[in-house]
């Protein structure tokens, strides 16, 4: 299988403090730390901010690697670009769709993560086969399950993640916490299942903070961590005779991973009476666990462990350095084609709205309400002048703002699904572009698109416009720009911002300046020179004009009007993919 090592790894974050975050410190995660994985189970443990979720993440390729000091090798090899593509990777809180059920969880992932050549009989025969490995059998055909719809424990979600990896029978499988949240009966399951014979050959890797027993004893290597140092590496069943050595016995039945913990963080009753010191005062608990962990790591660098580990990775380095290169590959990063990819991410998205269909009805009863509410206040309007101006006036402005605020609920696309989606995208699902492009279209279809047909229909017969179906087209089109430009805006916005409440109101505030904006409400020409240039990036403007224009017949100026918002909705399209 696999053997992973990696070679003087430091890694440094930045952080920002104070009032305006003027303040910058630079914390080191990672300090020159090495280490050999090889294949069968490689756990990575130490006290919480040790370093070793973000070792995970390095190991893995899913940190900015221009960032990371040092060098990995797989096989002697130098990692390549795609490398995430070709391992699995379950992440610590579960990324499924809950509308989905287990089996076209990981059908989906197969889909998109297996060769082209592979038949859909032979992907749903895999399917099945992992799902049997994993005990999921039972419960293949239930919905994962979301806050509104019940679905699977949280075992089987654990494990509907793991298949989802497992499908592409990956060399090496990495782990983030994977027993989190998980009663016991569901921690052994989680961590036994990639073990069985069907899994020989695969190099697991996984952080895990204070496992049981029953888990640690299945470990083959085990990695220490404590400050960004390494105090232990080497076999797990060793570990207890090295914590000896260094003169801290472990008590009868006590479990290991709680003991080591307790001798990382100092605890007063491990450490001060386990050497023959005096009680430990709490104020001298800092600098304590700083010489124990000094103290650890100078240790560990005098055991045969570790001088048989450097010894192999020196031997690795030198004969990379003196042929470096990269993992070859007879693929490219992604093993499906863009068509292939576009068709099951679309195809999974409107799945998840048909099973949703709370938000689509709401959509259209709330288009249909404001429909009618339109046509009965401005019911077969008069066409005596001056009220048929002001009332056709008013009519469209109001017309125009329902289709902007119309689309509020848009703000939820990207936010919703932006943990699945950056999962996803790192593991080689996909491309960037088929996530943006099936969300908008299975988004401005079902619940955009349609109603604002039914929105239009309604509120042109009913205030009496003249009964021309060119006309109804032109007004048709300006409607339907109108709310692409909406939606799309809001989309920017969605893929933006991490917090929905700060999306719904930065999007409030865009709406609300460009109604200001529209000409109705404020003569524009009396504004002040300084912010008088707004109006130019106001839709509410180009639809209101357009629309007017169209009702006084001016259909050249109308035509030209038209194209400016068409024009307005392709650059924000761009702008919309681009922050995406």
């Amino acid at each position: 299988g696999p053997i992973i090592s990696f070679h003087n790894i430091t890694y440094e974050v930045t952080s920002w403090y104070g009032a305006c975050n003027c303040h910058r410190v630079k914390r080191t995660v990672l300090n020159n730390i090495s280490g050999l994985l090889l294949p069968g189970m490689n756990a990575i443990m130490g006290p919480t901010g040790c370093g070793k979720s973000t070792l995970l993440d390095i190991l893995a390729g899913r940190k900015d690697m221009r960032k990371v000091q040092g060098t990995i090798l797989v096989n002697g090899y130098k990692q390549p670009e795609y490398f995430k593509c070709i391992t699995g990777y379950v992440v610590q809180d579960d990324v499924l769709l809950g509308t989905l059920t287990v089996r076209e969880s990981v059908m989906f992932s197969a889909n998109l993560r297996l060769p082209s050549d592979v038949t859909q009989e032979e992907k749903s025969a895999k399917v099945d086969k992992v799902l049997n490995d994993l005990g999921l059998q039972k419960c293949a055909d239930t919905k994962v399950g979301t806050d509104l719809i019940r679905g699977v424990s949280g075992g089987e979600r654990k494990r509907t993640c793991i298949a989802m990896e497992l499908i592409v029978s990956p060399g090496i499988l990495f782990l983030d916490e994977p027993t989190t949240g998980l009663r016991k009966f569901f921690i052994i399951t989680v961590v036994w299942m990639p073990r069985q014979p069907t899994q020989q050959g695969l190099t697991i890797i996984f952080s895990i903070h204070q496992p049981r027993y029953s888990i640690y004893k299945l470990f083959d290597g085990l990695i220490l961590l404590a400050s960004g140092i390494i105090i232990y590496h080497g076999p797990s069943a060793n570990a207890i005779d090295f914590f000896q050595l260094q003169k801290f016995n472990i008590e009868a039945h006590n479990n290991p991973p709680d003991f080591f913990l307790d001798v990382i963080n100092a605890e007063i009753s491990t450490v001060s009476l386990s050497d023959g010191g005096p009680p430990m005062l709490s104020s001298d608990a800092a600098d304590r666990k700083a010489k124990v962990i000094e103290r650890l790591s100078t240790k560990f660098k005098e055991t045969y462990w570790y001088a048989s580990i450097q010894k192999t990775l020196n031997r690795k380095m030198k004969l990379f350095e003196a042929n470096p290169k990269f993992v070859a590959a007879d693929s490219s990063k992604y093993a499906t084609s863009l068509r292939d990819q576009l068709k099951y991410v679309s195809r999974r998205s409107l799945l998840n709205v048909v099973r949703n269909p709370a938000a689509s009805i709401s959509q259209i009863t709330m288009t249909m309400f404001f429909a009618f509410m339109v046509g009965l206040f401005y019911w077969d309007l008069s066409k005596r002048y001056p009220e048929a101006i002001q009332n056709r006036v008013g009519a469209f402005f109001f017309i125009v703002m329902v289709q902007l605020f119309g689309n509020l609920s848009a703000v939820e696309v990207f936010l919703k699904e932006r943990v699945i989606f950056l999962h996803e995208m790192h593991s080689g699902f996909y491309r960037v572009s088929v996530f943006f492009f099936s969300k908008i279209f299975c988004d401005l279809i079902p619940l955009r698109i349609v109603p604002m047909f039914l929105f239009a229909a309604i509120t042109y017969y009913m205030i009496g416009l003249d009964r021309n179906p060119i006309k109804f087209g032109i007004y048709f089109l300006t409607l339907f720009l109108t709310t692409l430009v909406a939606a799309i805006l809001t989309f920017v916005i969605s893929a933006s911002v991490r917090v929905l409440a700060l999306a719904n109101i930065y999007v409030g505030m865009v709406y609300v300046v460009m109604m200001v904006y529209g000409g109705l409400l404020v003569n524009l020409k009396t504004m002040s020179t300084y912010i008088k240039w707004v109006q130019y990036i106001s839709i509410v403007r180009y639809v209101f004009v357009c629309t007017c224009l169209f009702v006084c017949m001016c259909v050249f100026v109308c035509v030209c009007w038209f194209v400016c918002v068409y024009m307005y909705v392709c650059l924000c399209t761009c702008v919309c993919g681009f922050v995406c």
